[in-house]
């Protein structure tokens, strides 16, 4: 214990050192979790400190939009519930802004339900032999969506098998 454990404030001389220090107590108190606003001093800091409790709080997912400044964000941050959420799924034309979107995005299942109603015997082919067809096919389909995508060839496919067995 080279510093106290008194509450002297962190990084000040005490009547136990010799010179200044900080106990490892007070170390570890310096990331408070008491709902201090991250980055912000806090009365068990001497400098500027986030704990990992107010660091996890930063993203939240209660329904604010993407990549908007929350009350437990330092800064403008997404969620992985709300980047998730940024591709939804509820039948809105591709390539047009929705309501849980910072931009304009597409996901793949909507590509696909756009597919199935415009050109069902299309999708029907896909499903067809010979194999490098329908490998080439689902690419396009892939570039079709317009954007990286966090979906692979596979889950294209699976969603192209589901929405074909529905037609």
């Amino acid at each position: 214990a080279r510093g106290d454990t008194t509450g002297t404030a962190p990084g000040q001389a005490t009547a136990e050192t010799v010179a200044t220090s900080t106990s490892a107590a007070e170390s570890e108190a310096r990331g408070d979790t008491t709902g201090t606003a991250p980055g912000q001093a806090t009365a068990d800091t001497g400098a500027t400190n986030t704990s990992v409790a107010e660091s996890e709080a930063i993203c939240d997912t209660t329904g604010t939009a993407p990549c908007q400044a929350t009350a437990d964000t330092g800064a403008t941050n997404t969620s992985v519930a709300e980047s998730e959420a940024i591709c939804d799924t509820t039948g809105t034309t591709p390539g047009q802004a929705t309501a849980d979107t910072g931009s304009t995005n597409t996901s793949v299942a909507e590509v696909v339900q756009h597919l199935v109603k415009q050109q069902p015997t299309l999708v029907q082919q896909i499903l067809q032999p010979p194999k490098k067809v329908k490998q080439f096919l689902l690419l396009l389909l892939q570039h079709l969506v317009g954007q990286a995508t966090a979906e692979t060839v596979a889950t294209i496919t699976s969603a192209v098998e589901s929405e074909a067995k529905r037609i």
